[in-house]
Order: structure tokens, then sequence, then C-alpha cells
């Protein structure tokens, strides 16, 4: 019993792991963003498809990327890192939703990534192609 507590202990801290990582990369991201769209001082509404496709290629690309740091699979198994792939995306989107609520409250506009659909799709990306990666290499 020990023995199983341990290990669910473990999967949950990989989980949590791997959804500060997404996190960090959506939030670098963000604040890369915030400067642009200030300096625009044009805060006209993109399409949101369009936008949704354009976080999907840039989690894309941040997973990649996140490859040269980190090879391996973060979370060991592959049923537990498919459970991962579809779980994170909601926890990081949930999590970028409530910073861009509390943006709001603050006086302040909530950036693109601060969406539920675009942090949802560029998390989703980013652990797609992490997940699949390995068993091409």
């Amino acid at each position: 019993m020990g023995a199983l507590l341990a290990e669910l202990l473990g999967l949950l801290l990989w989980f949590l792991l791997e959804c500060l990582v997404q996190l960090a990369a959506e939030i670098l991201l963000e604040l890369g963003l915030i400067p642009l769209r200030e300096s625009a001082r044009v805060h006209r509404r993109h399409h949101p498809v369009l936008a949704f496709i354009g976080f999907l290629m840039l989690g894309a690309l941040a997973g990649f990327l996140s490859l040269f740091v980190y090879r391996r699979p973060v979370i060991p198994g592959e049923h537990v890192r498919l459970l991962d792939l579809l779980l994170a995306p909601i926890v990081v989107g949930l999590v970028m939703r409530l910073l861009g609520h509390w943006r709001e409250r603050h006086g302040k506009l909530p950036g693109p990534l601060e969406s539920f659909w675009h942090a949802w799709g560029f998390a989703f990306a980013f652990g797609l192609l992490r997940f699949l990666w390995p068993t091409r290499a």
C-alpha cells in the first residue's frame, strides 16, 4: 500500500511539474506580447480562430524548443503521459484564464494567452509535440 501511495504521489508531482513548465512557457510568451500590444495602442480584437491557430503553432514551437533542454518524457509511462496530454492543457487553460480575470479586475487588459482556449491550444500543442517526439526519436 505504501509503494502504491508513493508512486501516485510521484505521478502527481510529475504532472504538476509538466503543468508548471507549460505555464512558464505561456507566461514568458505573454510577457513578450504585452509590450507589443501596449505599443500598438490599438486594442482591436483579432479573429479568435486565427489567434487559436497561431497559438497552436507557437505551442508546438515551444514544445520543440523544450526538447533541447530535456529530451526525455517528463512523465514516465505511455498511459500516464496520455492522461497528462489530456489534463494538463485544461489545468493550464484554467490558470491562464484566472490570471486574465485577475488582470481585468485590476483595470488592465488581459493578454491574448489569458483566455482559456488560447492557453489550452498552446499547452495542448506543446504537450502533443513532447508526447509524440520520443516515439519518433
